[in-house]
């Protein structure tokens, strides 16, 4: 299961651009069993994780996101973990993203 939503979430991650001179960006791992609590802005219910790379994307103040497993819910947040490592805390039924760099 958790090798599962590894590779979707990291499936999700992966943009191939089709406009002339652009490069593909870099994937980035999920970290599996934690989150970032305090700094989430949004609340969704979702049928997959890629639904929060796309709702992340769409937010400008989005600057990563949370899933919970169990419930498919996605937390979009205005914060990282290395601007806020003191919130970035255990919690088995989620996953942890940040947002690409540079949108």
């Amino acid at each position: 299961m958790r090798l599962a939503v590894f590779a979707v979430s990291l499936v999700s991650r992966m943009s191939i651009d089709v406009t002339a001179g652009q490069q593909c960006k870099p994937a980035e791992a999920s970290v599996h069993g934690k989150e970032l609590k305090g700094h989430t802005f949004k609340t969704s219910v979702v049928r997959a994780p890629f639904e929060c790379q796309v709702m992340c994307e769409n937010e400008l103040t989005c600057q990563s996101y949370n899933y919970f497993l169990p419930k498919k819910i996605c937390e979009i947040n205005n914060r990282t973990k290395e601007a806020r490592p003191d919130d970035f805390v255990p919690d088995e039924n989620s996953f942890y993203m940040r947002s690409w760099p540079n949108r």
